[in-house]
């Protein structure tokens, strides 16, 4: 495929996370590729898909993040994330809150030429078809950012692009 996308800006990320929250959210591009790669524990995946269902992106983070998310978007505690990153499924009204805030975070790699749809959202448990499996492990376009979300904590969150 084609690359139609650039590695989205952090003040961007940082600017739509913010006004989806209602909260602070500082978002900082860092060096570090511990979310992606071979060696990469399973982590929880957003992925994008084109109209034509072509997969081309996909946002990763931690379920401790991906829970943070999710009761962030509800006001809920974050005593109740930390609670629930330590469940063995990522299930119920969090994983469908961070699901709304991944289909936000669509818009960051839609382009003009390139529309992003948000196919689905995997916890670590959940299977990956082989061609998600080898984007995530051999990104060919990634970034990683430190997120932190005021009254919940900072965390890493990755943009993996093919």
């Amino acid at each position: 495929m084609p690359r139609f996308f650039q590695i989205p800006p952090h003040a961007r990320i940082e600017a739509n996370l913010s006004g989806l929250l209602s909260r602070t959210v500082k978002v900082s591009a860092t060096k570090d590729r511990s979310l992606a790669g071979r060696t990469a524990q399973p982590k929880v995946l957003a992925t994008y898909v084109n109209p034509e269902d072509a997969l081309g992106a996909a946002w990763i983070c931690g379920m401790a993040e991906a829970c943070r998310f999710g009761a962030a978007l509800a006001l809920l505690p974050a005593a109740v994330a930390d609670e629930a990153s330590r469940a063995p499924r990522f299930e119920g009204e969090l994983r469908d809150n961070f699901y709304e805030v991944m289909n936000v975070l669509g818009a960051e790699v839609t382009t003009p030429i390139w529309r992003a749809l948000l196919k689905e959202v995997l916890a670590p448990h959940e299977t990956r078809g082989e061609e998600l499996r080898a984007l995530v492990e051999r990104p060919p376009h990634y970034q990683e950012y430190l997120v932190e979300v005021q009254g919940y904590g900072s965390g890493k969150l990755g943009i993996v692009l093919a």
